[in-house]
């Protein structure tokens, strides 16, 4: 494990734990609302050409704002995992610790600041999708 004092860890697993429990509310208030609003839809129907445009394009947010948020929870997992096994704060490319102010900043990192950088520059490129 990275070269954290034992305050330092449990700061960082606050962090963590606070932030799982604000997603997890996220998440369970979307289910709800979306159940709420997909019971009206199967009530009242869908006006015209517009208001069904706007519906998808809602809907379509909504189901990317989910799926970040549940990559989050997966990044908080594993990173709590790490902090279990004894490797959380070391760096997964070098091997060198992640120092304490990044993982202040980013609880959930797995690089240092020089492998993410690199890890940016050659992953730019990459796409995604956008509306």
């Amino acid at each position: 494990m990275a070269n954290l004092t034992k305050s330092q860890l449990e700061k960082l697993k606050q962090k963590l734990l606070d932030r799982q429990r604000v997603l997890v509310g996220e998440v369970r208030e979307k289910r709800e609302q979306a159940a709420t609003e997909g019971n009206e839809d199967a009530m009242g129907g869908v006006g015209d050409a517009g208001d069904e445009s706007v519906l998808r394009m809602n809907t379509d947010l909504e189901i990317q704002e989910a799926g970040r948020d549940m990559e989050e929870l997966n990044a908080i997992d594993a990173a709590l995992r790490r902090m279990e096994d004894g490797s959380y704060g070391d760096c997964e490319a070098c091997g060198q610790d992640i120092g304490f102010p990044r993982l202040e900043a980013q609880p959930t990192a797995t690089r240092c600041i020089q492998d993410q950088e690199k890890f940016e520059k050659t992953f730019a490129t990459r796409s995604t999708p956008t509306l």
